[in-house]
């Protein structure tokens, strides 16, 4: 069995992981801010070997307790998938093409530790 964690798992790829990896006897643990809407969407699917967890990949109390959730179902995690999108205010509203004139900012922005 592989224990997988998936970031940003409510929708899009996120949830393609998600969907993809339960399949089998895999484990997989998906990190999401809306876990209802979430879990409804994980039972509607059918999917199995599915845990919703409600975390914030920008709140440190929130990931440790996730870690302490997964931590109760699994002795490790075999895989890590980061999807999860951090906004940062000063890049939230723009596109690469924002950046031209001043690339220090854009660069800045891809290295920022939350």
């Amino acid at each position: 069995m592989v224990v997988y964690v998936v970031t940003g798992a409510s929708r899009g790829l996120g949830y393609e992981f998600v969907r993809q990896l339960s399949q089998g006897d895999n484990l997989v643990f998906g990190l999401v801010r809306t876990k209802a809407a979430t879990e409804k969407k994980v039972s509607e699917d059918g999917l199995k070997n599915v845990y919703i967890i409600s975390a914030d990949v920008t709140d440190t109390t929130s990931l440790r307790a996730a870690r302490a959730e997964v931590e109760k179902l699994s002795l490790a995690v075999d895989v890590l998938i980061n999807n999860a999108a951090i906004l940062s205010p000063k890049s939230a509203f723009n596109s690469l093409s924002d950046f031209e004139d001043d690339p220090a900012i854009l660069d800045e922005e891809m290295n920022i530790n939350f």
